[in-house]
């Protein structure tokens, strides 16, 4: 790592698609790229023009913090290509994450998400060595941090989802 910028280079097997494109770029370029999922959902249900004229600026905002030099501040093509990976998910928990808490009651949708989210990454957990490091203070803090980082939010989340529809935005 020098001159204070992020490490770049190639993606390590275990981390995912959001992470290395931090790696790969500023933090600030990688959530930008990874905003484009949400924000092209938005703008794929509007027929205002005012709304594409925000697309407009928000394209022009990306070119200006792109660091465009060459060297070790170079743009990964892999760290951009999954950042916008990383924002299509994005899209795509929008929209089904709506649709589920509308079909399941209560936090029945989180429990479902995490069940299903957590038997996924459980073989790669296992293939690491999970089983030979896990302590009870380790379970615990785990618990904890699934707890309080994603179902007390995502149970929240789906409540405003559920009640919450899409309404035109007041103009400005």
């Amino acid at each position: 790592m020098g001159g204070g910028h992020p490490v770049r280079g190639r993606a390590r097997r275990d981390e995912p698609e959001f992470l290395h494109g931090t790696r790969a770029h500023s933090l600030g370029l990688a959530v930008t790229l990874e905003f484009a999922g949400p924000l092209a959902l938005a703008v794929s249900g509007s027929r205002r023009a005012s709304d594409f004229l925000w697309v407009v600026l928000a394209a022009v905002g990306i070119v200006l913090i792109t660091p465009w030099r060459g060297g070790t501040g170079a743009i990964d093509p892999l760290g951009v290509l999954l950042a916008l990976f990383a924002g299509g998910c994005w899209g795509a928990y929008i929209v089904l994450g709506g649709r589920v808490s509308k079909v399941l009651p209560g936090g029945q949708s989180v429990a479902t998400g995490m069940l299903f989210a957590s038997l996924a990454i459980l073989p790669f957990s296992f293939a690491e060595g999970l089983a030979q490091r896990l302590t009870p203070p380790l379970f615990a803090a785990s618990l904890a941090v699934a707890l309080l980082s994603s179902a007390v939010p995502f149970t929240l989340e789906r409540m405003a989802l559920r009640v919450l529809r899409a309404t035109p935005s007041p103009s400005c």
